[in-house]
């Protein structure tokens, strides 16, 4: 047992002294561990019953999904907000010139908000950004909830784990758009994982229940169920890599 706590101690220490200030918060926030740089993502296009299977290789290739700089600050999250820091770490801005970001007493962050603008006909107004993230923490750090609202439409996401494992098992959301409302799962099957214990190959699972709102000329709208298989590679860089 010394033997083993003297080698765990020993793997702290060389963390530290390669990265001594690289804080995990927003790694973690994204079910990441470790001093990661990037994040490049390619998907598997969806599969549903009945429809032919994906040929070989079709898949969205290496796509830039996340960024952080050496201090482990967030610069660009999957959602594709930016963030944009000074030499003290202080936010400068984002999507828009007034994105506003908010962290918690811990430093987690807590909202990314881009619907605050000057002037709605300023003619850089691009309805695309207008978005808002909120987050929320279990008692083990990680996401609990995820709120993502835009132009007239929303979702939110609460997130279930294995054990203290920082990536979740699966997923519930519930949103919608104008005259339209959708709810299901998400379940992820991991198979494959890199050194530092960040998942590197997983398939994704989702069930998707959709439905028009009610109106008088169709009072109980009928519920369409679809299913949709996928699969996801990741490559992920750390800046403790050798070059």
């Amino acid at each position: 047992m010394k033997k083993i706590s003297i080698l765990a101690l020993s793997a702290v220490v060389l963390f530290a002294a390669c990265n001594p200030k690289y804080n995990p918060n927003d790694a973690r926030t994204f079910g990441l561990k470790g001093d990661v740089k990037e994040v490049r993502l390619s998907e598997e296009v969806p599969s549903e019953p009945g429809d032919p299977m994906p040929e070989d290789g079709s898949f969205d290739q290496d796509q830039l999904e996340m960024t952080f700089d050496e201090q482990g600050r967030v610069t660009l999250d999957p959602y594709g907000n930016v963030y944009e820091y000074d030499g003290e770490g202080h936010f400068l801005g984002g999507q828009v010139p007034n994105t506003e970001v908010v962290r918690d007493t811990h430093g987690r962050l807590v909202s990314y908000d881009n619907t605050s603008f000057d002037d709605f006909e300023d003619v850089r107004f691009d309805i695309g950004t207008f978005s808002i993230t909120r987050y929320t923490y279990d008692g083990k750090g990680r996401p609990a909830t995820a709120d993502i609202n835009g132009w007239e439409w929303g979702t939110v996401y609460a997130y279930t784990y294995d054990g203290g494992k920082v990536y979740p098992a699966s997923a519930t959301f519930e949103g919608g758009s104008e005259g339209w409302n959708e709810a299901g799962k998400v379940t992820y099957t991991y198979t494959a994982f890199d050194a530092k214990g960040n998942w590197t190959e997983r398939n994704v699972s989702r069930m998707t229940c959709s439905w028009e709102l009610p109106w008088e000329g169709n009072p109980n709208p009928p519920v369409d169920t679809t299913y949709a298989d996928m699969k996801q590679i990741r490559v992920i860089k750390y800046w403790s890599d050798k070059e």
